[in-house]
C-alpha cells in the first residue's frame, strides 16, 4: 500500500515520516498545510525524499496519480484504489 501524509509544518513532516517508517508505511507524498507555506515547504523538502504536493497539484490529479501503480488484472484492465473509498475502480 502507498500513503500520503498530511502535515501542518516542517517539524510535523519530519516526525510523521519517522513514525511512518517505524510503522513500515510506504509514504509516497506529503501534503497538508505545510504545502501552503513556501518557507515550511522548502525546509521540509530539504530533509525528505518524497514530493510535497500543493492543493492545485492534488486537484489536478496527474501529479498525485504519478505515484500510484495500478495492478494489472487478467482481463486486461487495471485495478486502482480510490482514496475516498476502499473499493477498487476498473479503468
Amino acid at each position: 500500500d502507498h500513503w500520503a501524509f498530511a502535515a501542518d509544518g516542517a517539524a510535523s513532516v519530519l516526525m510523521g515520516l519517522k513514525m511512518s517508517h517505524t510503522l513500515k508505511l510506504d509514504i509516497r507524498a506529503v501534503s497538508g498545510s505545510v504545502s501552503a507555506a513556501p518557507l515550511a515547504m522548502r525546509e521540509a523538502q530539504s530533509f525528505i525524499d518524497v514530493p510535497i504536493l500543493t492543493l492545485p497539484e492534488l486537484w489536478e490529479g496527474q501529479t498525485a496519480a504519478s505515484w500510484i501503480e495500478p495492478k494489472a488484472l487478467p482481463n486486461g484492465t487495471y485495478e486502482v484504489f480510490s482514496a475516498h473509498t476502499d473499493k477498487s475502480l476498473a479503468s
